[in-house]
C-alpha cells in the first residue's frame, strides 16, 4: 500500500527501474504513462509518481495531471492485461499521483506500439534482442494451479464434483479394453469421498483449494467473492447488425455445473440446414454440437483468469463468436493453431482431459477443423483475435452441397483413416485447386490413396469417384478437361471449322487451358506426323490448318 509514509521514503531512495520520478506540474503525456506502465512492467513491476521533481534532493511540487484518472486507469489495465493501481496523496505541498503497476506474465513481455520497453538509467529505451530472447523463453506460471487464499472445501459444490467422478469414471471404463478391468477402475473413482476425488485429480493440495477447483467445481457464491471474473456470458441476437440482445444469460458457477446447460441454449436456436433432397442421411445443423464444445471447452481451459473481463459466446442465426480474455500465448498465432499445442491453465486442462472432456494432443481445435470441412462449412477463424483476446468465430453454412454429398458418401471408406492436415488439403483443393505450402507433403498421401488427381500445370482435383459418389459426373470433366485422344479430336475439329483461316498457337491454350505450352506442343506434333494436321509459317505467323500440307512435307517449319 503507498501511503504518505512510503512517499517519504521514495523521496530519499535512488530512482531504479522500478521507481521513476515525474514532476508533471500541469499534465503528463498519455503516451509516455503508457510506455513508462509497459517499462516498469517488464522489468518486474514498479511505481511512476507525479508531482515530485525527479533529481535529488526531491521534493514535492504538486500535480493536475489526470485530475480524473478511473478512466485512464481502466483503459491502462485493460490494455496492459494487468491490475494498474492509481493512489492519489493529498500531501502538504502538493497533489501527488502514484501510478502502480505489477509485473509482466511469465513468458509475456509488453510492447506499445510494436515497441518492448525498458528502462535504462533515467531513460526508456527499447529492449534488446538478448533480454527480449530471456524474456520470451520465461515458463509461465499456472496460474490454475495455485491456491486460492480463503477458499475451501466448503467453497465447492458437491454436486459438480460428483458430476466430475462420474465423468471421470465413464472415461476409464471406455479406454480400457477388458470390460472387467474397465469397471473395476470405474468403482474404484465412483467409490471416492469428495476430498479423495479432489486431491487424486490434483484440485486441492493438502486440503487447500486451487483456482482451477473454483473454476471447474465452485460454489457461485465462491466465484464471487474470490474469481469473479470465471463467467461466461451468452447472448442471441436474430440479425447480425443488431445491438440489443433477445436472449442473454450469465454463467457464474462451477463450469461442470453450466456446460451442458449452455449447449441447451445454443441448440436451442441451431437452426437445420436446408440441403437438396436426399443428400445425406444425417441432418446437417448450423452449429455442430462437437465443434461447439470443443470451442467452448478451448476458451476455459486458455483464457487469462488474472483478466478482469469475462467469456462472452455471442449467437446469431447462422453465426457463433467466443471470445476468451488473453490473446494467444507466445509463438501461437492463427495460422498455426493446429500446430502449436500450449496450455495457459495447465491445472484446468489436466482436469478437463481427467474426465475425458478434452483430448490434450489437439486442443481440440483438430475436431473443431475436421468436422467443419466434412461439413463443407467456412473453417474456424481465430483472424479477429489480438493481444487482448482469442476470438474464434464459427460459420453455420454450408458452402458448397456438393462436397457435403462427396464427403458423406466415401466416409466410411476411406476418409476415417484421415487426419486432419489430410482433410484441410481436401478443403483447399475444393476450394481453391491448390494447396499451401504447409500441407504440399499431404498431397502425394492423398494422392496415391486415390483422393486427389493432378491435371496439368501444378493444379490439383478431388479423384473422379467423389464426382461419380455426388451423382455428377458431368463436373468431374468440365474440372479435369478431355481425355487426349478427345483433346485431339478437339483441336481437329476446330481446325476443320477455321476453313482457310486456319489457327494460331494462342487458340490451342485457350480451348485446352489444363494443358502446360509443352503438352500442346508435343500433342501437335503427334498430330502433325499423323498427317491430321499441318502447318504454315514460322513463330508468330505460323497458322495451323485441318489434313496433311498439300503437296510437300512441312518437317522443317517451326511449331512455335
Amino acid at each position: 500500500m503507498v501511503d504518505l509514509a512510503t512517499l517519504e521514503g521514495w523521496l530519499t531512495a535512488r530512482e531504479d527501474e522500478r521507481l521513476e520520478f515525474k514532476a508533471a506540474r500541469d499534465s503528463y503525456s498519455p503516451d509516455k504513462l503508457t510506455k513508462y506502465m509497459v517499462a516498469l512492467a517488464n522489468e518486474g513491476g514498479g511505481h511512476l509518481v507525479l508531482g515530485v521533481t525527479d533529481r535529488r534532493p526531491r521534493q514535492v511540487c504538486g500535480s493536475q495531471a489526470y485530475p480524473e484518472y478511473t478512466n485512464k486507469q481502466n483503459e491502462l489495465t485493460g490494455l496492459l492485461r494487468l491490475r494498474v493501481e492509481v493512489t492519489e496523496l493529498a500531501h502538504p505541498d502538493g497533489r501527488v499521483l502514484v501510478w502502480s503497476v505489477p509485473g509482466h506474465h511469465r513468458g509475456v513481455p509488453l510492447k506499445h506500439e510494436g515497441v518492448y520497453w525498458t528502462r535504462s538509467g533515467e531513460s526508456l529505451v527499447p529492449m534488446t534482442e538478448d533480454r527480449l530472447r530471456a524474456l520470451l523463453a520465461e515458463p509461465e506460471l499456472d496460474f490454475s494451479a495455485t491456491i486460492c487464499p480463503g477458499a475451501t472445501v466448503a467453497s465447492l459444490n458437491p454436486a459438480h464434483i460428483n458430476r466430475f467422478r462420474q465423468l471421470w469414471a465413464e472415461r476409464d471404463r471406455r479406454r480400457n479394453s477388458n470390460v472387467v478391468r474397465g469397471e473395476a477402475a470405474a468403482q474404484r473413482i465412483l467409490n471416492m469421498s469428495d476430498a479423495e476425488t479432489l486431491e487424486a485429480a490434483s484440485l486441492t493440495e493438502d486440503g487447500n483449494v486451487t483456482y482451477a477447483a473454483l473454476v471447474l467445481v465452485g460454489h457461485e457464491q465462491a466465484l464471487v467473492r474470490h474469481l469473479a471474473q470465471a463467467e461466461l456470458i451468452y447472448e442471441f441476437r436474430r440479425e447480425e447488425g443488431s445491438v440489443k440482445a433477445q436472449a442473454r444469460e450469465n454463467y457464474r458457477q462451477g463450469f461442470l455445473g453450466y456446460f451442458d446447460d449452455l449447449w441447451a441454449e445454443i441448440n436451442s436456436r441451431n437452426d437445420r440446414l436446408e440441403l437438396p433432397a436426399g443428400m445425406l442421411r444425417r441432418p446437417v445443423f448450423a452449429f455442430n454440437e462437437e465443434v461447439v464444445r470443443e470451442g467452448l471447452l478451448n476458451a476455459v481451459a486458455h483464457r487469462d483468469y488474472r483478466s478482469q473481463e469475462s467469456i462472452f459466446v455471442r449467437q446469431w442465426p447462422h453465426r457463433l463468436d467466443v471470445a476468451s480474455p488473453g490473446g494467444f500465448l507466445p509463438g501461437v498465432t492463427p495460422q498455426n493453431i493446429l500446430q502449436q499445442h500450449k496450455w495457459r491453465n495447465r491445472r484446468i486442462a489436466e482436469a478437463l482431459e481427467r474426465c475425458g472432456l478434452v483430448e490434450r494432443s489437439g486442443q481440440g481445435a483438430d475436431i473443431m477443423f475436421t468436422e467443419s470441412v466434412k461439413e463443407a462449412k467456412p473453417l474456424p477463424s481465430f483472424e479477429d483475435s489480438d493481444d487482448q483476446r482469442v476470438m474464434l468465430r464459427l460459420r453455420g453454412v454450408v458452402e458448397n452441397p456438393e462436397f457435403l454429398m462427396v464427403m458423406d458418401a466415401i466416409s466410411n471408406e476411406r476418409l476415417e483413416l484421415f487426419d486432419v492436415r489430410d482433410f484441410l488439403v481436401l478443403d483447399e483443393v475444393m476450394r481453391r485447386g491448390r494447396v499451401r505450402r504447409d500441407l504440399q507433403d499431404r498431397i502425394e498421401r492423398l494422392v496415391r490413396a486415390g483422393a486427389l488427381e493432378r491435371t496439368g500445370r501444378g493444379r490439383l482435383m478431388l479423384a473422379q469417384r467423389f464426382y461419380t459418389a455426388s451423382g455428377k459426373p458431368g463436373a468431374y470433366t468440365r474440372t479435369k478437361g478431355l481425355a487426349r485422344p478427345q483433346q485431339k479430336e478437339l483441336v481437329v475439329q476446330h481446325l476443320r471449322e477455321s476453313g482457310t483461316a486456319g489457327a494460331g498457337f494462342g487458340d490451342f491454350t485457350e480451348m485446352l487451358p489444363g494443358l502446360t505450352r509443352g503438352q500442346i506442343q508435343t500433342m501437335l506434333k503427334e498430330l502433325r506426323k499423323d498427317e491430321r494436321i499441318h502447318l504454315v509459317g514460322e513463330r508468330r505467323f505460323a497458322r495451323w490448318y485441318a489434313g496433311p500440307r498439300p503437296g510437300a512435307a512441312d518437317d522443317n517449319t517451326s511449331v512455335n
